[in-house]
């Protein structure tokens, strides 16, 4: 952990439908030290941190330094956790564990299929 913090940042991450965010909700409730939970694809919805949607993927294209810049000072204060399908934009300085869940492709598509 960075020594300039006193609670981490830990990043759940992920193919969608794998229980990201089910994980981080239940972390951050279960935690015997407060973190926050943040699901960066709302973040990115609810403010605005994207360039264009695509109708064929059902995405957004993300800005990734408006959303950087929002999450920097957060990352440096700890105790987030991040929820996101992929962790390869965040600076490596910010985590202090980092969480890839996977799961059974079968299970996945009929996760998926009911979204």
């Amino acid at each position: 952990m960075s020594t300039s913090r006193q609670s981490p940042v830990i990043v759940i991450t992920g193919t969608p439908g794998t229980g990201k965010t089910t994980h981080a909700e239940l972390l951050a409730q279960e935690s015997p030290i407060p973190l926050k939970h943040i699901n960066v694809g709302e973040l990115v919805k609810e403010k605005g941190f994207h360039e264009s949607y695509d109708e064929d993927w059902q995405s957004y294209t993300v800005d990734e330094d408006k959303l950087l810049d929002e999450l920097e000072p957060l990352a440096a204060a700890g105790g987030i956790i991040l929820d996101w399908h992929t962790c390869d934009i965040f600076p490596e300085r910010w985590a202090d564990l980092v969480v890839v869940l996977r799961c059974n492709h079968t299970a996945l598509w009929d996760r998926l299929e009911k979204r």
